[in-house]
Order: C-alpha cells, then sequence, then structure tokens
C-alpha cells in the first residue's frame, strides 16, 4: 500500500532563506509528495512571500501546493481578508 507524504514550510524571511528553501525543496520533492503546504506567518506577516512561493513551488515542481492559513490571533474580518488573497 503506497503511503500518502506532504510537507509543510514556513516561509523564508529574506533571500538567504529562500535559497535554503529551494535547496530543501529539491531535496524533498524526490519523495514524490502528495503536496506541499506553506504558513503565513503569525498575523500573516509574510503573507505575500507565502503566496508568491506557494505559486512558484507548484509551477517549478508540479507538485500541488497551498497556503496554509494561519488564524490564531485572527479575527473573522482579517481571516477572510487574508483568504481572499491566496
Amino acid at each position: 500500500m503506497p503511503m500518502n507524504c506532504s510537507i509543510e514550510l514556513f516561509p523564508p524571511k529574506d533571500d538567504l532563506g529562500e535559497e535554503r528553501l529551494w535547496n530543501a525543496i529539491k531535496e524533498l520533492t524526490q519523495l514524490k509528495l502528495d503536496f506541499i503546504s506553506v504558513t503565513y506567518g503569525a498575523g500573516g506577516s509574510t503573507r505575500d512571500r507565502t503566496i508568491r512561493i506557494a505559486k512558484e513551488i507548484q509551477g517549478k515542481t508540479g507538485t500541488p501546493t497551498i497556503a496554509h492559513l494561519t488564524c490564531v490571533g485572527s479575527d473573522r474580518k482579517s481571516t477572510r481578508l487574508n483568504s481572499s488573497h491566496t
């Protein structure tokens, strides 16, 4: 029976971190992942980078990729606003 496998990544805060992330993705995609999740920072602090990276991962690897919206500390209005950006 095949095993389903996914990973969750945290978006890097700077260009060096993003370079490291892409190096890790090259290794991890060899696992034939079912999907990849990229987490929003607390309060959406890395929202723009999260969305961009999630789109780039899917485009470059072909692995389905989602932005994992973190709702801790958010009210309904900000959660709706953040979710409309994906």
